[in-house]
């Protein structure tokens, strides 16, 4: 099912992180001084990273739960109308039909 002699594909940062905007910049500076691309980050700086990824992560939860909880609550209040307006509908069926009777 899955090739066997491929090379697992590399850890990459997602698109926009500020990880993948260092990576480009110092390999952007590595191509135009002429080094290898490499990137040597100390353990301050890769923390540093890690932190600053870990707080955008908690703010989209955040943004994303909070979205959540009230799509729930709009998702009950249009329940509760529905309901409402099906006893209304079974009420003004009996109407009509005592009137059919009458």
């Amino acid at each position: 099912m899955f090739p066997q002699n491929r090379p697992p594909a590399p850890l990459q940062p997602p698109p926009g992180s500020s990880a993948s905007v260092v990576a480009a910049a110092a390999a952007a500076a590595a191509a135009a001084s002429g080094q290898p691309q490499s990137l040597k980050l100390t353990y301050p700086e890769t923390l540093d990273r890690i932190k600053e990824e870990f707080q955008f992560l908690q703010t989209q939860y955040h943004s994303l739960k909070m979205e959540c909880e009230k799509l729930a609550t709009e998702k009950t209040e249009i329940q509760r109308h529905y309901v409402m307006l099906n006893s209304d509908q079974v009420r003004q069926w009996f109407i009509v039909l005592r009137l059919i009777n009458i």
